[in-house]
C-alpha cells in the first residue's frame, strides 16, 4: 500500500496525486478548445482546462490538473464517480467535513473515512483510502 504524506504536499501535488491515483488521469496534450482570454485581449485561454498564453506563443498545452482538493465543484466528479458502485456519506458539523466511502451489496473494500476542515479535501482524503493509499494527515 502507497503512503502518502498529505500534509507536506502543495496542492498542485495532492490534486495531481488524487487525479492519477483515484481517477486514473495522465498527463497528456489538452483538447481543449482555444479562445479569447477573459482578462487580456492580447492572449488565449483553454475552454477545457484554463491554461491561458499570449497570441503568437504556441497554443498546444498539457492538460491542466483540475482543483480536486480545493475546489468543491471538483472534487464532486470524485463523489459522482464513487457513487455509481460505492455508498458515499458526506456529514458536516461547524469544525469540520467528515466523508466516508464505502463498497455496498456485499463489496469489500478499504474504508475510505477521514475528516478535514473543507469538503473538497474530505471527499480526497477518503477517495484516496478508498482505492487503497495510506494518507498520513
Amino acid at each position: 500500500m502507497e503512503s502518502i504524506n498529505w500534509k507536506t504536499l502543495t496542492s498542485e501535488q495532492r490534486n495531481q496525486i488524487v487525479a492519477e491515483k483515484v481517477l486514473d488521469w495522465k498527463q497528456q496534450e489538452c483538447e481543449g478548445e482555444i479562445g479569447c482570454s477573459p482578462i487580456s485581449p492580447d492572449g488565449w485561454f483553454c475552454q477545457r482546462c484554463g491554461q491561458s498564453g499570449y497570441w503568437g506563443d504556441d497554443t498546444t498545452h498539457q492538460e491542466i490538473v483540475k482543483g480536486y482538493s480545493t475546489d468543491i465543484g471538483a472534487a464532486w466528479l470524485i463523489v459522482e464517480k464513487f457513487r455509481r458502485t460505492h455508498n458515499v456519506l458526506i456529514g458536516a458539523d461547524p469544525n469540520q467535513y467528515d466523508v466516508a466511502i464505502y463498497g455496498r451489496h456485499g463489496q469489500s473494500i478499504e474504508s475510505g473515512a477521514t475528516k478535514a476542515s473543507t469538503a473538497a479535501e474530505a471527499i480526497c482524503l477518503a477517495a484516496l483510502r478508498a482505492v487503497g493509499c495510506e494518507v498520513e494527515v
